[in-house]
């Protein structure tokens, strides 16, 4: 994952960087760092290019930090605001490509563009409330943030509505068991017998195939009773909204997740350049380009951290 996010950045810099009537000859250049996950060195990493000195990488490379003007970041929470922390009062912004808190924007010169979760439990509140489903049940995935976040935002707005969570149940990735899952199961069957219909899933992408596949093995009998139950899958704010292994006749199952409006490539960029960017678009092939420092002969758009392993500098 964290190879092909950066192999997409790298594409769509080059993608920009031939469009010479978008940037009129103006080169957008790039310094791709890992941050093996940890906070930690991802403070140290920011501190020694701001210092140009202090970590193996900077004897390599040059990067000038006066035309350092953002630093893009496909990391963890805690990795991105370890960073801003450094970069803010030096007034340097930090974009956050994966970030859906919304605490965490607590200066001006950090952004995020994802969409925050405590917006997909409105949505997720909004349609309970047209559909008039206001006796419903929840599992949540307890190890993974963003759905547990999205989960506790939920909760809390729907103690100031008339929706009512009859029951709870917790699902924990590598942790998950037959027998959870059948505890699981049997609560929804007890909720039904009350009354609930209605089962909302903050469950991250395994644990929701987890519980398709649970699905699969029911006897024709247990079948045609959760039939009756309507899915609402929230993960998907998270995830894209993609779900696989769907069998028919499972009921209704519907998919929250953020509105997406796919253009043409580069359309997002001009708008961006223009100054255009009221409305949430994705591109389906090219990454954002932030509207930066025109009048530069050549800007280093960041040195964009991402995460997941411990590989080599790219």
């Amino acid at each position: 994952q964290a190879i092909q996010e950066v192999e997409a950045f790298l594409w769509a810099l080059d993608v920009v960087n031939r469009n010479v009537e978008l940037l009129n000859g103006i080169e957008i250049g790039a310094v791709v760092f890992d941050t093996c996950s940890s906070p930690i060195k991802t403070a140290h990493l920011v501190s020694s290019i701001l210092a140009k000195e202090g970590d193996p990488m900077l004897e390599e490379i040059t990067i000038e930090s006066e035309q350092l003007l953002a630093v893009v970041s496909a990391t963890t929470g805690d990795e991105t605001e370890s960073a801003a922390a450094i970069l803010s009062p030096n007034l340097i912004t930090t974009v956050s490509a994966k970030e859906r808190s919304d605490s965490r924007l607590s200066s001006t010169h950090q952004l995020q563009v994802a969409v925050p979760m405590s917006v997909a439990a409105k949505a997720v509140i909004d349609l309970l409330n047209h559909a008039g489903w206001t006796y419903v049940s929840v599992i949540y995935s307890s190890h993974d943030v963003d759905t547990l976040t999205g989960f506790r935002h939920f909760q809390q707005m729907a103690e100031n509505t008339q929706i009512c969570i009859g029951s709870v149940d917790k699902l924990n990735g590598t942790h998950r068991t037959t027998r959870t899952l059948d505890r699981v199961f049997d609560q929804l069957a007890g909720r039904m017998d009350t009354g609930s219909r209605v089962v909302v899933l903050w469950t991250d992408e395994s644990d929701t195939q987890s519980i398709l596949s649970k699905l699969h093995l029911l006897s024709p009998d247990q079948a045609e009773r959760y039939r009756q139950l309507v899915w609402i899958s929230a993960g998907g704010w998270v995830g894209g909204g993609r779900v696989q292994n769907l069998i028919k006749d499972i009921g209704r199952w519907f998919v929250v997740r953020p509105q997406v409006r796919v253009v043409a490539r580069g359309l997002l960029v001009e708008a961006l350049l223009a100054g255009n960017a009221d409305e949430r678009v994705e591109i389906a092939d090219v990454a954002a380009v932030l509207p930066i420092g025109l009048e530069q002969r050549r800007l280093h758009l960041g040195a964009a951290l991402h995460g997941r392993g411990g590989g080599d500098q790219h």
